[in-house]
C-alpha cells in the first residue's frame, strides 16, 4: 500500500525520521519476535541511536522496502539502556509494553474511563458520608439534641475507612437506643 503525500509529511511531523546516519536497526531477538506475537503489530523493531548509544523500541508508521533507501518514519515507544536480548534493568515490564502498544483509540477510551471511574468513586464516597451524617442528625434529633444537629457537617463524617465503618456502628447501636459507654 502506497502513502499520499500528505499522510508521509503528517507522518514526518509527528514521528522520527529513521536515517541510517542517526540510527541502527538491531536484528531481532526473540524479545522482539514475543511482543510481536503478543501485540499483534507486525512494524516493531529496536534500533540504537548512534549519538546517544540508546536502543530504543519503535513502531513504523512509514517503512522502507530497504533501510536507508526512501523515507523511513516511526513513533518511538521507549527506551532502554542495552539490547532488550540482554535484558537491561530498564527495560520496561511485558504489561507496560502491552498498555503502552494498544492502539490510540482503546487507550484514550481506557484513560477516559478510569478517570470516570475516579469520579464516580469520590461521588460515591461523599454519597455515603451524607448518608452518615443525616443519621447522626436523625440520632441527635431523637436524643433531643437540635442544636447539635443544626450544627453538623460533612467536617464530621470520616473518610471512607474503617473510621467511617465504626461510625455506622456506633450508630446503628444509637439508633436501637443502646447505651454507648466509652470508659
Amino acid at each position: 500500500m502506497t502513502m499520499s503525500d500528505d499522510a508521509i509529511t503528517r507522518e514526518l511531523m509527528f514521528g522520527t525520521e529513521i536515517v541510517p546516519d542517526r540510527f541502527e536497526l538491531v536484528p531481532d531477538c526473540p524479545w522482539i519476535e514475543v511482543l510481536r506475537r503478543k501485540t499483534g503489530i507486525d512494524g516493531l523493531f529496536v534500533y540504537r541511536h548512534r549519538r546517544t548509544g540508546k536502543f530504543g523500541l519503535a513502531t513504523w508508521t512509514v517503512k522502507p522496502k530497504v533501510f536507508g533507501q526512501g523515507i523511513a518514519v516511526a513513533t518511538e515507544i521507549c527506551l532502554f539502556s542495552a539490547p532488550p536480548g540482554q535484558n537491561p534493568e530498564d527495560l520496561p515490564d511485558m504489561e507496560w509494553l502491552m498498555w503502552r502498544c494498544k492502539p490510540e483509540a482503546d487507550m484514550v477510551d481506557e484513560m477516559r474511563a478510569n478517570r470516570l471511574q475516579k469520579i464516580s468513586d469520590r461521588q460515591r464516597a461523599l454519597l455515603e458520608r451524607k448518608e452518615v451524617l443525616d443519621e447522626m442528625e436523625k440520632v441527635l434529633r431523637k436524643r433531643k439534641l437540635d442544636e447539635a444537629a443544626d450544627k453538623l457537617s460533612l467536617e464530621d463524617v470520616p473518610d471512607d475507612g474503617p473510621e467511617l465503618d465504626q461510625m455506622r456502628e456506633i450508630l446503628r447501636w444509637a439508633m436501637n437506643e443502646k447505651v454507648i459507654s466509652t470508659g
